[in-house]
């Protein structure tokens, strides 16, 4: 869920994933991997001049190790500052 434009510039998202246990059978390994969830979230500043927008967010945001296929890493948090500048395009015919 999410709204970019909650309050005075300000927004959010918020995102819930869960991936349920399963069987795996390949030639390297075989088992169960097993159940994980994540939080994602960020917050949202769009200022109007100059048209910027920061982006403010973590994916796996309480940093609980998951792996996804045996074998495979495990995969924290992931923490960013975005900052994305509008451009104006000037159209002289």
């Amino acid at each position: 869920m999410g709204n970019e434009n909650v309050y005075r510039h300000f927004g959010f998202g918020l995102n819930y994933r869960w991936q349920a246990s399963y069987y795996s059978q390949t030639f390297l390994v075989s088992g169960t991997v097993p159940a994980y969830h994540t939080l994602d979230a960020q917050l949202i500043y769009a200022a109007t001049s100059p048209k910027l927008r920061f982006k403010l967010g973590a994916s796996n945001v309480l940093n609980q190790y998951y792996t996804s296929y045996l074998g495979g890493p495990s995969v924290g948090g992931l923490y960013y500052l975005a900052v994305t500048v509008g451009l104006q395009s000037s159209n002289n015919k």
